[in-house]
């Protein structure tokens, strides 16, 4: 968590931070597969079950987040409440990695400004905890015995999806990042680690101590070489590097004393709520300090881990919150509230009259007087937009008499 918070606030030494994502992704299908394996026998009743416990683990502290969220942006930042809101259903419905590999870059300088943007990596995992468990299913009456995991299926499935992301990556970075089918072998590496968890049990303590503690080693060692010397903002070879480290360190089941330690219990605590809240506040802070310091980014660590813990303390684990009629009320409360500032209209009527043709303004720009301005598919080709599209007999009106240039380059370019 700390890694990921970190790259985020653009501390020295933590450029590729962003691996604190898949390392969590690695945990999250070794705990999946933890969870499920204590089952004796997997009914769609155990699925249901199942997927019930991780609703009502996320939805309160998503939801909350939501909704404190809009009452922060409405009051410092109306203008932006159509956007948000728009982004907001996507996410409830853990669909904003694919809406973003639609329409963002992750790594863009646009993102920094989109307060969801983070989400992504929450609905990837949502949509591994409803696949995972039906496949097991799946095998489970197929084989017609009690629950085991087919080792060979999530091997098959591991290395199709390794290969996928390996090759993907190269031709469609966005792809490759934001995906599914390119993200599956995170986690199937962490069920396949546990799966596999008393592959070492005959090594000493002493021999499983040096082996973890070398693979620790590398893992510091090669990181800050990563930092130095990669200039792509995300490597795939970083990622299979961390994460075949990490799987090293848990298959040896080894107990270090520092986990125990008071301050990582901490983060390990909040860390859920601290991913939801730390990049609003970030994204607030670009809004209003676009020259932040070093004391800007201590502010925000220090703001956002708060918030994290009031979240965890009065909210993730409160049981009034996590029984069913409250948990779906509060859901679809979010929804609506959400929902209604989709619509222009509303959206003019919240936010009150002294804001209202800034908005007007706002909205329309980059629908209606961008693209008339900029001459979109004329002039400018979006980059979206195959080059097939272009309006090539703009460039051959030569005027006679004059010198005629042809400007190629960026959007820059385009405004010229």
């Amino acid at each position: 968590m700390l890694m990921v918070v970190f790259y985020h606030l653009k501390f020295p030494g933590f450029k590729h931070g962003y691996v604190g994502v898949d390392i969590f992704f690695l945990l999250s299908g070794y705990l999946m597969c933890q969870s499920l394996s204590s089952k004796a026998l997997l009914t769609g009743k155990e699925i249901a079950l199942f997927y019930w416990n991780r609703f009502t683990r996320l939805i309160p502290a998503f939801s909350v987040f939501i909704i404190l969220s809009w009452v922060i942006i409405w009051l410092l930042i109306g203008v932006k409440l159509y956007d948000f809101s728009k982004n907001v259903l996507i996410s409830q419905l853990f669909l904003s990695n694919i809406y973003y590999y639609l329409s963002i870059n992750y790594f863009s300088s646009s993102s920094e400004l989109n307060f969801l943007i983070h989400t992504w990596s929450l609905s990837v995992e949502w949509q591994f905890y409803i696949v995972f468990p039906l496949l097991i299913y799946l095998q489970h009456r197929f084989l017609n015995n009690k629950f085991k995991f087919n080792q060979l299926l999530i091997i098959f499935l591991l290395l199709l999806s390794l290969v996928l992301f390996l090759l993907i990556s190269r031709i469609d970075q966005p792809f490759a990042f934001y995906l599914p089918f390119c993200r599956l072998w995170e986690f199937l590496l962490g069920a396949l680690v546990y799966s596999q968890r008393d592959l070492f049990h005959k090594l000493s303590d002493k021999i499983a101590f040096r082996i973890a503690n070398f693979a620790l080693f590398l893992f510091f060692l090669l990181f800050p070489l990563f930092n130095f010397y990669l200039l792509s903002d995300w490597s795939p070879l970083l990622i299979m590097v961390v994460l075949l480290l990490i799987s090293v360190i848990l298959l040896l089941q080894l107990n270090y004393k520092f986990v125990s330690f008071p301050s990582i219990q901490f983060v390990a605590r909040i860390s859920y709520s601290w991913y939801l809240w730390h990049w609003f506040i970030i994204v607030i802070f670009n809004y209003f300090f676009p020259n932040q310091n070093l004391m800007h980014k201590i502010t925000v660590l220090i703001i956002s881990a708060g918030i994290a813990y009031s979240s965890y303390a009065c909210i993730e684990f409160q049981p009034y919150l996590r029984k069913k009629y409250s948990l779906i009320c509060l859901f679809f409360i979010t929804i609506l509230l959400t929902g209604f500032n989709t619509k222009k209209e509303i959206v003019q009527w919240v936010i009150g009259q002294k804001r209202r043709d800034f908005f007007d303004f706002y909205f329309e720009y980059p629908r209606t007087i961008m693209p008339f301005k900029e001459q979109f598919g004329k002039n400018h080709l979006l980059s979206r937009n195959d080059l097939s599209s272009f309006d090539f007999n703009s460039l051959y009106k030569l005027q006679e008499g004059k010198k005629n240039y042809l400007l190629i380059g960026d959007c820059h370019a385009g405004m010229f």
